[in-house]
């Protein structure tokens, strides 16, 4: 739709500040450019990858009718810090949104310089709220929450039920030449939202809390999907595509008619996430001719009890194994996903979580610290039994360093998990490099655990280095699509 003479200009600040993951785009944002877009509106956007002194970054912002804040948890103390200045710089509305605001709700909207924060998906709001400012009258908008006359308000949002009425994404407001470049050709997208489980350390739960409605875990019809992966695909011209979606295959029959589309009209190598007690024989093979290449699962702990006793997980040991040996066996590369620093986890208990890696064999993996999302359970359950740090909020990113206080392990026991397990995940990832029998693999393991082992500066270097740790992730997602 051509921007009309009435559009608003919106500038959208996404924080992401030395969190570990950049290069990469955010596809919430992505549906906003869209929906903006589409109600006649304009768009810019400013990609806060570094600190920057808060007039300095307020200056450099270009003119706009509204500045709109999106960030995660970890990220959202840049948000208090910036938006009174850019409020008072500017003299516009600032407006905040995304997961955090969504689940913080009337506490987003009671930061300094902060017009209404965004309690719901904006796909909908946002673009009747520049519409309604623009009018002269905002404060009837569902979906927000706002301070009037000393009182924080919140309007009821509309949940959005079909995800087939909503525009196309569209990731111009990124950097895509760079993005796709540093991520080895691979195009990230997200076709669902929201997840049926209810893992105790993850979002999702608190989130269908509020969503107001059942089906909260949506996705759009196969056809719609797979029309949306191709125009993007034909937009960016990317190598593979990856599938950020919190739980793609968790329907038998969408998936079926979704891969054999996606196989017929795209045909370029893909990935996506997955839940271990999914993994059967009959999947493995339909994503293997389907042209799926890597499949990544969360191990989350290595002990059986706390993985789904504590982190309602619900997936065995013997589940887990069998899911990485049916999907090695069939030639796809696996990528196993842990948490270390969880609440009540011992050192022993961490320790599992190492040894269990080694028995499953995946071909990379990751390692996160426990970071306690607002009112999600495992967050709860730590601030109610004292177990978090005071200083918790400080770190920009769960991988930066742990939430809790040392009551079960030290937090030297705790780095030293951590740092083992980054380090072994690493090495699987390098021996993927090579087209090797896997006892050769083995060996060459082996032999580089010796030199990394006998050398502990070389570690820190490896697990510290910016440049190098950029370098390896290139990498690791070139080795993920062979």
């Amino acid at each position: 739709m051509p921007i009309s003479e009435t559009a608003m200009k919106i500038h959208f600040i996404y924080c992401d500040v030395d969190s570990g993951f950049y290069p990469g785009a955010h596809h919430g944002l992505a549906s906003l450019f869209a929906a903006v877009r589409a109600a006649g509106h304009d768009y810019a956007l400013t990609h806060l990858t570094k600190d920057v002194p808060c007039d300095e970054f307020a200056n450099s912002l270009p003119a706009a009718d509204v500045y709109a804040f999106s960030a995660m948890t970890n990220q959202f103390k840049f948000v208090r810090r910036l938006a009174p200045v850019v409020g008072a710089a500017t003299g516009k509305p600032v407006v905040v949104g995304g997961v955090h605001a969504m689940l913080e709700g009337p506490a987003a909207a009671q930061v300094e310089g902060v017009t209404c924060a965004f309690t719901c998906e904006a796909d909908v709001a946002l673009p009747a709220w520049l519409s309604a400012y623009r009018a002269g009258e905002w404060r009837g908008v569902g979906g927000i929450a706002y301070i009037q006359d000393g009182q924080t308000r919140c309007n009821p949002g509309s949940p959005i039920l079909d995800l087939d009425s909503l525009p196309e994404p569209t990731y111009d407001g990124f950097d895509m030449r760079r993005i796709l470049r540093d991520l080895g050709g691979r195009l990230s997208v997200t076709v669902s939202r929201g997840c049926p489980y209810s893992c105790a350390f993850c979002c999702n739960e608190a989130l269908r809390r509020n969503f107001g409605a059942p089906g909260y875990a949506r996705r759009r019809s196969p056809s719609s999907a797979v029309a949306m992966v191709k125009n993007l695909a034909e937009r960016y011209k990317p190598d593979s595509i990856r599938f950020e979606d919190d739980l793609l295959l968790v329907s038998r029959r969408w998936r079926e008619e979704f891969l054999s589309l996606f196989r017929e009209q795209i045909g370029l190598p893909m990935e996506c996430n997955c839940r271990a007690d999914l993994v059967d024989a009959g999947l493995a093979d339909l994503l293997k001719k389907s042209g799926c290449v890597s499949l990544d699962i969360g191990v989350e702990s290595g002990d059986e009890s706390l993985r789904n006793k504590v982190l309602n997980k619900g997936v065995s040991d013997e589940q887990l194994i069998r899911a990485f040996d049916l999907l090695n066996s069939r030639g796809l590369s696996t990528y196993a996903y842990n948490i270390v620093g969880l609440p009540g986890e011992t050192a022993q208990m961490a320790e599992k979580t190492y040894r269990l890696n080694r028995r499953l064999r995946p071909s990379a993996g990751a390692v996160f610290y426990f970071y306690p999302y607002p009112h999600t359970a495992l967050a709860e359950y730590a601030r109610r039994e004292g177990l978090l740090r005071d200083d918790y909020e400080q770190a920009n990113s769960y991988t930066n360093r742990p939430s809790v206080l040392p009551t079960h392990m030290s937090y030297r026991q705790m780095r030293s998990v951590y740092r083992r397990l980054r380090m072994h995940l690493l090495l699987r990832r390098f021996v993927s490099f090579f087209a090797l029998p896997r006892g050769l693999k083995k060996i060459m393991a082996a032999g580089a655990w010796g030199i990394f082992l006998a050398c502990p500066p070389l570690i820190e270097i490896l697990l510290t280095d910016s440049a190098l740790k950029r370098w390896l992730r290139r990498q690791a997602f070139r080795v993920r699509g062979k």
